[in-house]
């Protein structure tokens, strides 16, 4: 396992950790559920040995304040040890992560946003949609941010347009929303 002393975030790790971010913090936001909004940095500081501090930093979390946005990227820095061991035990994950006025204010932006795409189109019917019984030996994993009466939706946070992986990412979350036990 790695020391997660020495651990320290990447440039890509760090921006991964801001669209994360936002999706826990929209979820939390929606549901109330703060350690269902962020079970898997949960479990990914376990992994770390950093269950005491997740839980530390979770306390944190209790709107969009700046306290809270800081609180947030850093938990969700610990999704790595979950969603992809190997980069995690290559990697060094650094807690004292500065995290910017400006990505603050983004991500306050970006909640905001997905908060009112909610009010239109939702109400949400479900957070973190794995598709049991879809997964093939090809397809082994995937899982959607939020569903609602009849939309899949991922939330994507990038400088970039959406581009064509985006766009078949969302594909596949339809046809293995298809053959699962949704």
């Amino acid at each position: 396992m790695v020391d997660p002393q020495s651990y320290e975030t990447t440039k890509q790790n760090y921006c991964g950790s801001i669209g994360t971010a936002v999706d826990y913090l929209t979820r939390f936001h929606l549901t109330g559920n703060l350690k269902e909004s962020f079970a898997i940095s949960i479990s990914g500081a376990t992994r770390a040995g950093k269950l005491e501090l997740a839980e530390k930093l979770l306390e944190e979390v209790n709107g969009l304040d700046k306290k809270s946005i800081i609180a947030t990227v850093k938990l969700a820095s610990f999704d790595v040890f979950v969603r992809n061991p190997i980069r995690a035990m290559m990697s060094r994950l650094n807690q004292t992560t500065n995290v910017s006025d400006e990505a603050i204010y983004n991500i306050q932006i970006m909640v905001k946003r997905c908060l009112q795409l909610f009010d239109e189109y939702g109400p949400i019917t479900g957070c973190h949609l794995l598709f049991t019984g879809a997964y093939t030996k090809n397809i082994s994993s995937g899982d959607a941010d939020y569903i609602t009466a009849d939309t899949i939706w991922d939330i994507k946070t990038s400088k970039k347009d959406i581009g064509i992986q985006d766009t078949y990412q969302i594909l596949l979350y339809y046809l293995l929303s298809q053959h699962s036990d949704l």
